[in-house]
């Protein structure tokens, strides 16, 4: 009796398990989508919101895995949708499987954007720099974002030197 109700509880968790990889790779779940850094580009000029958010997000950093919950939050509490939410990663291939289990295990529903795009260096210089020409990508890091105006000019970037309380409260001012 006990052998069947353990083998029936593995075979239970089992097929959740594979309901939700099935889940997670077809994306279904999430609004995931993988592109090169020039399509990324114009999708955020073709935007006709009032301000564009590009967020740079790395599952593994530190400071993201802080302040990314916050932002969250801010995305799911917005009553006005005067913004566009560009969540930016730069997981290579080998690890989006591990992406996705992180966004399902917390929740996560934003728009995520994967740059498919691949530099020998500094690439995340180089996709700070064709998003935005003007930012100081060398001050920038991961949980740091930019945000556009609706006719495409930068209205500010943050910087690696400012708090995660500090870049919540610059959030707060654009996404309500």
């Amino acid at each position: 009796m006990k052998k069947t109700f353990i083998l029936s509880l593995l075979f239970c968790f089992l097929f959740i398990k594979l309901g939700i990889t099935q889940t997670t790779k077809s994306n279904t779940t999430y609004n995931i989508t993988t592109l090169s850094i020039a399509a990324l580009k114009d999708k955020i000029a073709f935007s006709k919101k009032d301000f564009k958010i590009v967020y740079l997000f790395k599952q593994y950093c530190s400071a993201t895995q802080q302040g990314f919950p916050s932002v969250d939050s801010l995305y799911k509490q917005a009553t006005q949708h005067n913004f566009e939410l560009f969540v930016v990663t730069t997981n290579p291939k080998k690890k989006q499987e591990e992406l996705l289990d992180h966004l399902f295990f917390n929740n996560y529903s934003e728009p995520f954007y994967i740059i498919d795009d691949s530099f020998f260096l500094n690439f995340h210089s180089k996709l700070i720099k064709a998003i935005c020409e003007t930012c100081n990508h060398k001050d920038m890091g991961y949980t740091d974002f930019m945000i556009f105006g609706k006719d495409n000019q930068l209205i500010l970037h943050t910087t690696y030197q400012q708090s995660v309380e500090e870049h919540i409260a610059i959030l707060k001012t654009y996404i309500k």
